[in-house]
């Protein structure tokens, strides 16, 4: 339970700063400021994969 409810933490979360990035004013000029996005979009972008992949997987049998 506690792996799910991780999971969709992490999704909203990941979803947010994607959201975030489409819905912000790009920045003009700053090459480093607009590496620093690129960078955490594709945080972003792993964290919401992985947490939908995590949710989604199906538990292995402890036997």
């Amino acid at each position: 339970m506690k792996k799910k409810i991780l999971s969709v933490i992490g999704a909203i979360w990941g979803a947010g700063i994607i959201i975030n990035w489409f819905l912000s004013n790009p920045s003009n000029g700053n090459t480093a400021y607009e590496s620093g996005q690129i960078g955490a979009v594709l945080i972003g972008a792993f964290l919401l994969i992985f947490s939908i992949y995590s949710y989604f997987k199906e538990p292995k049998d402890s036997s």
